[in-house]
């Protein structure tokens, strides 16, 4: 009898280590995570994420809408026409949890002089106004168009390298977390323009066709400059 215990006792310390690697594991992308917060004024202005536009700062003013990144090695500039470009840093920040609060400021010289404006004349109303014509229905789409809508195809990326930023038909989607692995992304019959673009490396693009509900894997392997090997793209 008491050598079953120790036997048993013995089992559930030799299972312990295991199982909270595992739970590392799990979790350990989720931790490792960077949230990027912008709070700036204006906020329509431009976020550039390694040279490309990913969105306007009000996108990322929430926590559940922060920019997620695997690390800081990423340039980031905030642009708006008639304002100061500027560039952020993010190793002078030594939180994961990263807000940024900046007021741009105006630059001077691409302002214009301003103008006294001429006063407009004032329009008198006439005795009998036009009759307007009724505002006819919003047209509804047809019942192919709406089951159409209602049915997109699964899509798995495996990319390589992680941290790689992935651009749908010329907007942001996301970044490629460590696993290189990603398998939320749905699409509806069409064509798309799908690119992968990492400092460093040479970028892809290429043109997927969607025609029917259906499962669909994509794996792409960025090779590094300086070699004459053009990017490996498997469907």
């Amino acid at each position: 009898m008491k050598k079953t215990m120790i036997l048993s006792f013995l089992s559930i310390l030799v299972l312990m280590p295991a199982c909270l690697m595992h739970w590392d594991e799990l979790f350990e992308t989720e931790y490792r995570l960077y949230r990027i917060i912008f709070r700036v004024q204006p906020d329509d202005a431009h976020i550039l994420l390694n040279g490309r536009f990913i969105g306007e700062a009000f996108e990322f003013s929430t926590t559940h809408s922060a920019l997620k990144l695997t690390s800081k090695n990423h340039e980031i500039v905030i642009k708006k026409k008639s304002y100061k470009e500027v560039m952020i840093d993010l190793h002078q920040y030594s939180s994961r949890n990263i807000v940024i609060q900046l007021q741009m400021k105006a630059d001077n010289a691409l302002i214009p002089e301003t103008r006294k404006k001429k006063p407009v004349p004032k329009v008198e109303k006439p005795e009998y106004m036009a009759k307007t014509e009724p505002v006819k229905d919003p047209v509804t789409e047809s019942k192919s168009q709406v089951e159409s809508n209602l049915f997109a195809s699964n899509i798995t990326l495996e990319i390589q390298p992680a941290e790689a930023a992935i651009y749908l038909n010329g907007k942001f989607w996301g970044i490629v977390p460590e696993t290189g692995k990603i398998e939320n992304l749905r699409l509806k019959s069409g064509t798309y323009t799908l690119e992968v673009i990492k400092p460093g490396y040479q970028s892809s693009k290429r043109t997927i066709e969607i025609k029917s509900q259906k499962l669909i894997k994509i794996t792409i392997k960025l090779e590094k400059t300086g070699k004459n090997k053009p990017p490996v793209i498997h469907q």
